[in-house]
């Protein structure tokens, strides 16, 4: 009994993650504060740069998407999700205050 119940939790569990994998969007667009430099922060030529910047960019290469970058402030970062008033499917964010 135990072992079919496993089971069965196993399955579902595989079958809900193909499709949240297969829900992805083909762009996915990461909320930072481009105020805390080498973290992240913005170039002379107004790039994003910095530790954030690059995990960011290989989380976007490792699940096959197109990262774009949206600067806002870390205080905005939070209530803008729970209100769900943003452009942003997720933050990277340092938090050290």
């Amino acid at each position: 009994m135990k072992k079919t119940v496993l089971a069965l939790s196993l399955l579902i569990g595989l079958g809900a993650t193909a499709a949240s994998y297969a829900a992805l969007p083909q762009t996915v667009r990461i909320g930072t504060d481009t105020t805390y430099a080498p973290f992240s922060s913005k170039d002379a030529k107004g790039d994003f740069v910095g530790f954030d910047i690059d995990l960011g960019n290989e989380m976007c290469q490792r699940m096959q998407v197109k990262c774009t970058w949206v600067a806002s402030d870390f205080d905005a970062l939070i209530p803008s999700l729970k209100a769900k008033k943003n452009r942003c499917h997720y933050f990277i964010a340092l938090y050290y205050r």
